[in-house]
C-alpha cells in the first residue's frame, strides 16, 4: 500500500503492474473525479491516441461477442 502519492511521481503518473494500492488524498468530489479519470492517450503515438477507443474499431476491443441458440420445446 502506497500513501502520500503525488502527481509527478511514477507511482501516480504510471500504471504499476504489481500488487499495490495507491492512496491519493483529494480535497473534494470534483478533484476525486479528475484524479480517477485522467485523459491519457490510448493506443497511438503521443496525442494521436485521444478518443481512439470510442471509434467503431476501438469499441470492439471492449466487447465480448456471445452466441445463443433458442430451441422451441413442444408442449
Amino acid at each position: 500500500m502506497l500513501e502520500n502519492v503525488r502527481s509527478g511521481r511514477p507511482d501516480y503518473d504510471d500504471q504499476l503492474f504489481s500488487p499495490v494500492a495507491s492512496i491519493i488524498c483529494v480535497a473534494d468530489d470534483n478533484e476525486a473525479m479528475r484524479v480517477a479519470n485522467p485523459q491519457r492517450p490510448f493506443g497511438g503515438v503521443k496525442e494521436s491516441g485521444y478518443r481512439r477507443e470510442h471509434g467503431g474499431f476501438g469499441l470492439e476491443q471492449f466487447v465480448n461477442v456471445k452466441s445463443i441458440q433458442v430451441t422451441e420445446v413442444s408442449p
